[in-house]
């Protein structure tokens, strides 16, 4: 049986219309549901992956964990969910906020999650991930191929830190 990953298909205040396909969103770039998180160590800073082959965004600079919520799922489980298959990591996350983003094939309304640990990450969806200063992620989304929701996800948590 082919299995067909369904997400919240929502407008821009984040209110769900429905669910659809995720092919559907980005075929259609209907507006749908996705999160990420900024993993933060104690010694200050933040973990970014790099993304490998990929039918969106290949070859990019990303957030430290990056998803689309599935359907029926909680916005805390699903980031954590994630966290625990992208890096396995089971920690705390903190809320940051939310916005919208255009970047075809994507139209997401993106919710955006802090998680503070030393637990070292094992990077399992990504080809690597490394651990930068503030700055040094700054310079990166200044001058390297990145995620779209890195960029704006990157912004949110540098106007709160």
């Amino acid at each position: 049986m082919l299995y067909m990953e369904m997400l919240y298909h929502v407008n821009e205040e984040d209110e769900v219309i429905g669910s659809i396909s995720r092919e559907d969103a980005h075929n259609n770039m209907w507006l749908h549901r996705s999160g990420i998180v900024f993993l933060m160590n104690s010694f200050g800073k933040t973990f970014v992956t790099y993304r490998g082959d990929k039918p969106t965004f290949d070859h990019c600079n990303d957030s430290s964990v990056s998803f689309h919520y599935t359907y029926d799922e909680e916005s805390e489980f699903g980031a954590r969910r994630e966290m625990m298959e992208e890096l396995s990591i089971d920690a705390d996350l903190v809320y940051i906020g939310k916005f919208v983003h255009r970047d075809p094939p994507e139209y997401q309304v993106v919710h955006v999650y802090v998680c503070r640990t030393d637990e070292i990450p094992d990077v399992k969806e990504a080809l690597y991930g490394e651990f930068h200063t503030h700055d040094e992620i700054d310079e990166i989304v200044r001058n390297n191929r990145i995620t779209p929701w890195l960029r704006d996800g990157w912004r949110m948590i540098r106007n709160s830190i």
